[in-house]
């Protein structure tokens, strides 16, 4: 049997710039999160991205999307599924493009309380369509148990599905000789002012630490710490790869705020140093492959980026097992077979 599987990203996805960066170097895979890998097991999956304006379509085809077929396949007596990234592409595809067959979904955002009316109304959209979705997944065992109590009787089946990264694209580097810290990240739940104080604190400690810090341009950083705009994937690379470690702060929240930057920075064999959250400890082990503190303790995130940058020892230990993670748990091919597994349990 043949699967038509449509891949739907949010609508702000440029697929046409994501062919030319990949194209160029600049992007780690041949689709986002390296979608192109999945492979349904006793089944022939044929990928094609979906919603996405005819010359597009074109484009992408043409070059990245080998061997794939777009269009509705309903008359070929192929098998079609959409997957939803999140669940935002998620009701976008199933409302405003009128997919009307299966779909699986992803659910990132929704299970955290909302903070503003976009959020809210985001929520409200996801409750309303994501029960007619065959399968939702999460990155983040904690969402499991509140989304099944969100959604309620009408909750399809959840799989938790363990991010993964390229790590060939994000290759280990020998560590630097200056020492550098490095935040990546300025989402909804970053905790900007217990980074900017655990930053303050190691550099009275260690005043020759450079600090590369991506935040929002409005926001005033501390003295000594040198603001980074919106970065390239081969810039992100060249980042981690001049940085000693990885240091972010997040509030409370269940989908692990900074999981990306966290598995890219261990990819390249950079210690994590972060504050906790639940769902954490399926990407960072304490005192395994990083070093993981009480949230909104700046003292303590202090504490121990200090003694990453003092013990050469520990921060080559950390960032080999980190690197060994990636390698073992943390893959775009792991985590494309998981989803396959998936979505062969409702074909």
């Amino acid at each position: 049997m043949t699967i038509d599987l449509s891949i739907a990203y949010h609508s702000a996805t440029d697929y046409s710039s994501w062919e030319r960066g990949f194209l160029a170097g600049d992007r780690p895979d041949e689709m986002p999160y390296g979608l192109q890998a999945i492979a349904i097991p006793n089944h022939k999956t044929r990928l094609s991205p979906f919603g996405l304006p005819p010359q597009r379509k074109r484009d992408l085809a043409r070059t990245v999307l080998r061997s794939t077929r777009l269009g509705n396949n309903a008359s070929s007596g192929n098998t079609e599924i959409l997957f939803a990234w999140d669940e935002v592409s998620h009701f976008q595809a199933v409302n405003e493009r009128r997919w009307s067959g299966s779909s699986v979904s992803g659910l990132i955002w929704a299970t955290d309380e909302p903070k503003s009316l976009r959020a809210r109304s985001q929520r409200h959209l996801a409750a309303r369509y994501l029960p007619s979705a065959a399968a939702i997944w999460v990155l983040s065992q904690a969402q499991v148990e509140p989304a099944r109590e969100w959604l309620g009787r009408n909750c399809p089946p959840i799989s938790f599905i363990p991010f993964g990264i390229n790590p060939s694209y994000f290759a280990p580097h020998v560590m630097p000789i200056r020492h550098r810290v490095l935040s990546i990240g300025n989402d909804r739940d970053r905790d900007l002012a217990t980074l900017f104080g655990a930053i303050e604190i190691i550099r009275r400690a260690r005043p020759e630490t450079e600090f590369l810090i991506q935040s929002p341009q409005n926001v005033k950083p501390p003295a000594g710490v040198r603001l980074l705009p919106r970065l390239t994937f081969s810039q992100l690379r060249d980042a981690y790869a001049s940085s000693t470690l990885l240091l972010t702060a997040t509030k409370h929240n269940l989908h692990v705020s900074g999981m990306t930057a966290a598995l890219e920075a261990a990819a390249t064999g950079r210690p994590v140093v972060m504050t906790h959250s639940p769902g954490l400890d399926d990407y960072v082990r304490h005192e395994e492959t990083g070093l993981v503190t009480p949230p909104g303790d700046p003292a303590r995130l202090a504490e121990a980026a200090i003694a990453v940058l003092e013990d050469a020892e520990l921060a080559d230990r950390l960032g080999n097992a980190g690197r060994r993670n990636i390698e073992d748990n943390h893959s775009v091919a792991s985590m494309t077979s998981a989803f396959a597994n998936m979505l062969g349990t409702i074909t």
